[in-house]
């Protein structure tokens, strides 16, 4: 539920709330894995793909978009950095659902 609100936030273009609500999402997903891992590594592994996909639709410094406020260029590829190491995880993730589920592929 969080994560679909995330999306619906980006959406309609509130990123700094779409982005918080997506950190609570994660949160949650990893909690929800630690309790059992094999159910919630698809919820989990959505969650990091959205967030790291929000984080990459952030405006670059010298992209030619106007840089948001407080934004320097460390802040930036920090957030690149983020984006990159959550989807890479969100892919080992999704890899290591499929290999649990044991309904056959359509």
């Amino acid at each position: 539920m969080l994560r679909r609100q995330a999306v619906r936030l980006n959406d309609a273009g509130r990123t700094a709330q779409a982005l918080a609500l997506g950190e609570e999402a994660i949160t949650a997903a990893r909690e929800a894995v630690a309790r059992n891992r094999a159910a919630n590594l698809k919820i989990l592994s959505y969650a990091l793909e959205d967030q790291a996909a929000r984080l990459e639709q952030l405006p670059r410094c010298g992209s030619g978009h106007a840089r948001p406020h407080r934004a320097t260029p460390n802040s930036s590829k920090k957030k690149a950095r983020q984006a990159q190491a959550m989807a890479r995880e969100a892919q080992e993730l999704w890899a290591e659902y499929q290999q649990e589920d044991p309904s056959p592929p359509e």
